[in-house]
């Protein structure tokens, strides 16, 4: 994986006397990409526990019809909506610091 650097890192660099010299050090600060991720698995844990939840518990009012027609249509949401963001392409780029 290419990690491409902020334009305000290296606009300075070519801009100075010294942009050959071998001080400079790149450190990635922030992994949005992985915090991201961690954050997206906990919500979809969280998702699959509410449905569950809820489809038990129509299963318990209403019957075991109404709760498999609930959880799939549930499920066939959330997998629709995944797929679309997949499709459009959000990401995450780490973030990335420069000094001298």
């Amino acid at each position: 994986m290419r990690w491409r650097l902020p334009t305000s890192c290296w606009r300075g660099w070519l801009n100075s006397r010294d942009r050959d010299s071998a001080d400079v050090q790149v450190s990635i600060t922030r992994n949005y990409g992985e915090t991201g991720n961690d954050k997206a698995m906990k919500l979809i844990k969280k998702l699959l526990f509410a449905t569950a939840a809820v489809v038990a518990l129509v299963w318990f009012a209403m019957g075991r019809r109404e709760a498999m027609v609930v959880g799939i249509a549930v499920l066939l949401t959330t997998g629709r909506d995944a797929v679309c963001i997949v499709g459009v392409g959000f990401y995450a780029e780490p973030r990335v610091a420069c000094s001298r």
